[in-house]
C-alpha cells in the first residue's frame, strides 16, 4: 500500500508544480506519462489480470466483443507477450479520458486527479480492461451528444465503445430514452424523494427479486450478489446530496444540469442494486461525470481560501475512498490483487 501512497503523492506534487507554471505543461505531461506507465506495466495486479492474459494467448477462440478480439489478433502479430495489450489499453484509456476532460472543462488538472482517485474509475481499469476503454470512449462520446449536438460523432464513438464492451448499450439507451428527464431541473425535495425510494427498493431486495424471475443463464447472476457496507451507501448518498444542495453554485447551464442528473442516476443505480456487482460497475458510466462537476463546485467560490478548503476536503474524501478500496482488496484472497502492486520490469 505504501507504493500507492508514494505514487499518488508524486502525481499531486507534479500537478501542483504545473499549477505554478501555467504556460508550461511539461509537469502535467510527466504526470500523465507516469500514470500510463504505472498502469500499463502492472504485472499480476488486478483480479482479472490472468483472465485477460488467457484471452490474449487464446485469442483465436475468444467469444468476447469483436473489437477487443480484433485488437488481440493484431497485437499477437507483433508479440506473444500479453503485456503489450495491458500497456496499449492503459495508454488509450488514459488518453481518451484526458482528451474528454479537456473538452468538458478548463479545470483539467483537478478533474484528472479526481479521476485517478475514484477507485471505480482508474483503479478498476487494472482489472476490467474492456469496460475501462469503453468507459473512456463513451465519456468522450457524451460530450458531442450533450454539448455539441453532434449526433454523428456520438453515434460513431458509442458504437466503438459498444464493440469493446456490450453493456455500453444500456448506458446509451438510458440517456437517450430519458433524455427529456435528464434536461429537467428538479427541486431538492424531488431529488430526496427519489433517493428515499431507491433505498427502499434496495431494502426489499429488488435485485434478488428481479433476478429470481430470470430463467436460463441469467439466473446464474444470483451468484454475483454480495452484501455491501451500509456505510458505503450512506457516504455515496451524502456526496450526491451535497452536490444537490450546492447546485446553484455550479449549475450554470442546461449542460451542467444534465451532468448533475447523470451522476444522480448513477447513485440511484448503486442504491437499488448495491449488492449486485454487474450493475454497480455499470453505474460508473454515469458516475464518471462527477470529475467534471466537482471542480466546477470547487472553483465556483470567489475566495481563494474557500477554493483551497473545498479542494482539500474533496481530495481527502476521494483519498479515503481510494484507501478503503485498497484495504478491502488486501483482505481478499487471491494471487492478483491490487496490493501489492507488481511491475512487469521486476516480475522475477
Amino acid at each position: 500500500m505504501s507504493f500507492y501512497a508514494l505514487y499518488y503523492m508524486s502525481i499531486i506534487f507534479l500537478l501542483s508544480i504545473d499549477y505554478f507554471f501555467k504556460n508550461i505543461k511539461f509537469f502535467f505531461y510527466i504526470a500523465l506519462s507516469l500514470v500510463i506507465v504505472i498502469s500499463g506495466t502492472r504485472y499480476a495486479t488486478g483480479y482479472d489480470f490472468y483472465n485477460y492474459h488467457f484471452f490474449y494467448i487464446t485469442y483465436e477462440n475468444n467469444i468476447n466483443e469483436p473489437l477487443f478480439n480484433l485488437s488481440l489478433y493484431v497485437l499477437n502479430i507483433f508479440s506473444s507477450d500479453s503485456q503489450l495489450m495491458f500497456f496499449l489499453y492503459s495508454f488509450f484509456t488514459i488518453i481518451f479520458v484526458y482528451i474528454a476532460i479537456k473538452k468538458y472543462t478548463k479545470y483539467v488538472k483537478t478533474s484528472f486527479l479526481i479521476y485517478l482517485l475514484i477507485p471505480g474509475l482508474y483503479l478498476n481499469t487494472f482489472s476490467i480492461v474492456r469496460q475501462g476503454i469503453a468507459e473512456s470512449i463513451l465519456f468522450l462520446a457524451f460530450f458531442y451528444f450533450i454539448y455539441k449536438k453532434n449526433y454523428k460523432s456520438f453515434f460513431v464513438l458509442s458504437c466503438i465503445a459498444f464493440l469493446f464492451h456490450y453493456p455500453v448499450i444500456i448506458a446509451v439507451s438510458i440517456i437517450i430514452i430519458f433524455y427529456p428527464l435528464f434536461k429537467k431541473q428538479f427541486s431538492t425535495t424531488a431529488y430526496m424523494i427519489m433517493i428515499i425510494i431507491s433505498i427502499l427498493l434496495y431494502k426489499i431486495n429488488i435485485a434478488t427479486i428481479l433476478l429470481g424471475l430470470a430463467v436460463g443463464k441469467y439466473a446464474a447472476y444470483l451468484d454475483m450478489i454480495y452484501p455491501v457496507s451500509i456505510t458505503k451507501l450512506i457516504i455515496s448518498n451524502c456526496f450526491v446530496i451535497g452536490l444537490i444542495l450546492f447546485k446553484k453554485r455550479f449549475v450554470r447551464s442546461t449542460e451542467d444540469n444534465f451532468l448533475l442528473n447523470i451522476v444522480f442516476i448513477g447513485t440511484i443505480m448503486i442504491n437499488i442494486f448495491a449488492d449486485f456487482t454487474p450493475v454497480t460497475r455499470l453505474s460508473y458510466y454515469f458516475l464518471i461525470f462527477q470529475i467534471i462537476l466537482v471542480p466546477k463546485l470547487i472553483y465556483s467560490f470567489k475566495s481563494n481560501n474557500n477554493k483551497f478548503l473545498f479542494l482539500v476536503l474533496f481530495v481527502f474524501y476521494y483519498s479515503a475512498m481510494f484507501s478503503n478500496a485498497l484495504i478491502t482488496d488486501m483482505s481478499q484472497e487471491g494471487d492478483s490483487n491490487m496490493v501489492p502492486y507488481k511491475s512487469y520490469f521486476f516480475k522475477d
